[in-house]
């Protein structure tokens, strides 16, 4: 899970690393601090509406979802 996710060309996706007022968390460089993980990438999946989704999930799949993500934040966090 800690590993990145790359493009096309062999490059790691980045992501900005973010504040808990979701305001990106800036570097001594003033630039975004970035950071490459699967499980950003998975969380991020898991709360977001696929376009292929024409109806609204039922509450004990959001409920799923919620859970899977909440665990795979907290090992985002805790390494």
């Amino acid at each position: 899970m800690k590993q990145p996710v790359l493009d096309y060309e062999g490059k790691p996706l980045m992501l900005n690393q973010t504040n808990t007022d979701c305001s990106p968390v800036i570097g001594e460089d003033h630039r975004p601090v970035q950071f490459p993980r699967l499980r950003s990438y998975l969380v991020l999946a898991l709360n977001n509406k696929a376009q292929t989704e024409t109806e609204p999930i039922g509450a004990e799949q959001a409920a799923k979802r919620y859970q899977l993500s909440t665990k795979l934040y907290a090992g985002m966090t805790s390494s």
